[in-house]
């Protein structure tokens, strides 16, 4: 059970949200939680069609956007049922918290409650609002809120995902604040210092006019001043023309989102990057080498400032192969030289403050060592999902060299895992990541409960065949497969792949595994349901 699907994957995506409609409603049945189909069913929609797409997460800024926006926006329904919005949301996250699907990035329930409670009374004035204009006032901070607040738009384009990054501790961050262009602002803002032959004065003058008076307010504070002298590059490029290159306004987003996460990237790289973006920045008149001497020439300026101010560190080296043996560069983009080429990295100061960015427009960013008092199935579900091999390792062995936080307990996890796709995913990501992980898996074979989940891992990497499975092991097989199968693809697609495989004999085949003695009841259950029932029932083969 994936909870991130990519905005073509619309086939994956109904299948899963199908298996989380059903589940939870049943869940929330049995507790006596309040529930309704339409509104979960919006809830899922809504971080689906979000700039990070992850369907388990839920934050202040997700919850009200969701409430303030998405439900009276998108969901048509009775005002009785809309008015349900606020409890059935809870009852939803709280439903991903039990199953440990919930990303434990975002709020926790008892978060998420208090969230909740702070977006209904808006939440029903923006209800009120959709239905009379008695209150002027009222209408139109509802109308504010609904179409400028960045946190309730609708319209956002799904972002690429951003690679897992490391930060030096917050220690080294504050050593590392005084740069050169911080104690020349420093000097500017208090008077003292000689600042005449410093060769950028005129930049100098103009970042410290972006500072405003707070400038001085944060002499004391050279970490407070690097990040404000960071966050007024934006306003800076507009500001002072004169002191900066031309495309330095475009540049800037270029560089920071091009390099955020990467090792050393070759200016070439980022210049081959950075023309489409600049390309309206330029007369269509001018020649392409002319162009392209103009751009590079902006770009080692760009860089030069970004320097300066501690946020670029500049080098020289070989081209990563990442960059040449993927196709990413052309020979005329390096040509053939002995000398090291010019590269460029983010400082530790720039990932921090690019990554604080990312957030707050609704970013998926993560961060190593973040996960590293997660609970163990939330803490596997995100692995799993968002971080590439390496670095699920590493963020796998941090969590592991907690007190009381131990392989076992990560086990357990994955036998109470209720979905058998995200189980397997969850222990493959467990055996990937250990040095004897290998050795675990085998021994897993015969465990009463994740047997058929390392059957199919092993399974996978060609280490058992299917001529040495016993009849039970075969039927376990079978019945994790299909489970499997019935949360991917949905009920429709196993029931026709199987009338496919084994025509009039289907619901016997599907029978048999019922009788299996898998231990996943709830799977079970919806196997028998949804797929041997409407078996038996037609009992023919599909078409030839």
């Amino acid at each position: 059970m994936r909870t991130w699907f990519a905005p073509d994957e619309a086939a994956e995506f109904a299948a899963a949200k199908a298996v989380l409609l059903r589940r939870c409603l049943v869940w929330a049945g049995e507790r006596g939680r309040p529930a309704d189909e339409l509104l979960i069913s919006a809830a899922v929609d809504s971080r689906h069609h979000s700039r990070d797409g992850r369907l388990a997460y839920w934050d202040d800024a997700q919850i009200r956007r969701f409430l303030l926006a998405w439900v009276p926006k998108q969901v048509v329904a009775p005002r009785e049922v809309l008015d349900l919005a606020p409890d059935v949301l809870r009852t939803y996250v709280r439903y991903l918290a039990a199953t440990g699907l919930r990303d434990p990035r975002g709020c926790t329930p008892e978060q998420a409650d208090a969230a909740i409670a702070r977006a209904a009374v808006p939440f029903r004035r923006t209800l009120d609002a959709g239905r009379t204009d008695a209150d002027h006032h009222v209408l139109e901070e509802l109308l504010e809120a609904r179409f400028t607040e960045p946190a309730l738009s609708l319209d956002e384009t799904r972002a690429a995902a951003r690679p897992p990054i490391a930060l030096p501790p917050p220690a080294d961050l504050t050593a590392a604040a005084g740069s050169v262009t911080v104690q020349h602002l420093t000097a500017l803002a208090v008077g003292t210092g000689d600042v005449s032959a410093a060769p950028d004065l005129p930049l100098l003058r103009a970042w410290a006019d972006a500072l405003g008076p707070c400038a001085a307010d944060l002499i004391e504070d050279p970490e407070a001043l690097w990040r404000r002298a960071f966050d007024v590059l934006p306003e800076l490029s507009r500001g002072a023309a004169t002191a900066l290159p031309r495309l330095f306004g475009r540049l800037l987003p270029v560089v920071l989102d091009t390099l955020y996460g990467m090792d050393d990237v070759p200016l070439t790289r980022l210049e081959q990057i950075a023309r489409p973006a600049c390309r309206q920045g330029f007369d269509e008149n001018l020649a392409r080498e002319t162009r392209r001497h103009c751009l590079a020439r902006d770009l080692a300026r760009t860089l030069e400032v970004l320097s300066d101010l501690g946020a670029v560190k500049l080098t020289r080296g070989p081209i990563l192969p990442l960059h040449t043996d993927a196709g990413l560069l052309r020979e005329d983009d390096y040509p053939e030289s002995p000398e090291p080429a010019p590269l460029a990295r983010l400082t530790p100061l720039a990932l921090r403050a690019v990554r604080e960015r990312l957030l707050a427009d609704g970013h998926d960013a993560p961060l190593l060592g973040e996960l590293a008092t997660a609970e163990p199935a939330e803490l596997l579900g995100v692995l799993t999902q968002h971080y590439p091999p390496r670095e699920a390792a590493a963020e796998l062995n941090g969590w592991l060299s907690r007190p009381g936080q131990d392989v076992e307990c990560l086990l357990r996890a994955i036998s109470a895992c209720p979905f058998r796709s995200r189980a397997t995913a969850m222990l493959g990501v467990l055996v990937d990541a250990l040095p004897q992980g290998d050795v675990l898996l085998r021994e897993l074979r015969h465990d009463l409960i994740l047997g058929p989940t390392a059957l199919t891992l092993l399974m996978d990497v060609g280490e058992v065949e299917p001529m040495g499975l016993g009849q039970r092991e075969h039927l376990l097989l079978g019945a994790e497969n299909f489970l499997t199968m019935l949360e991917v693809g949905g009920p429709q697609a196993l029931i026709a792949q199987l009338r496919g495989l084994a025509g009039r004999e289907a619901y016997r085949f599907v029978e048999s595994v019922l009788a299996s003695g898998h231990h996943d009841d709830e799977g079970m259950e919806d196997l028998r349901d949804l797929v041997a029932e409407p078996l038996r029932l037609t009992y023919s083969p599909g078409p030839a």
